[in-house]
């Protein structure tokens, strides 16, 4: 079982945030999952503007590059890209 976090802070006060588990995970799907439902959150409560802070150099490389169709993750890689 994984944990993930993910919170909103306007000029360092706390706004908003989540927590969740995902039971067949690793830690990329992971880091995935939070970056798309903390983007998602966001967006919703109108937060155009984001800056996200990752420490998976990983994740970071997959959502900055284009697209491998071929990636077992292009799916969600491809939806936090189009938000």
């Amino acid at each position: 079982t994984s944990q993930f976090r993910w919170f909103i802070m306007v000029n360092g006060i706390w706004i908003s945030g989540f927590s969740g588990y995902l039971d067949i995970a690793n830690n990329t799907f992971v880091e995935l999952m939070t970056l798309y439902y903390g983007i998602k959150i966001a967006r919703e409560a109108s937060y155009n503007r984001l800056f996200c802070y990752s420490d998976s150099k990983t994740v970071l490389n997959l959502i900055s590059k284009d697209r491998n169709l071929f990636n077992c993750y292009a799916t969600t890689i491809a939806n936090i890209q189009d938000m």
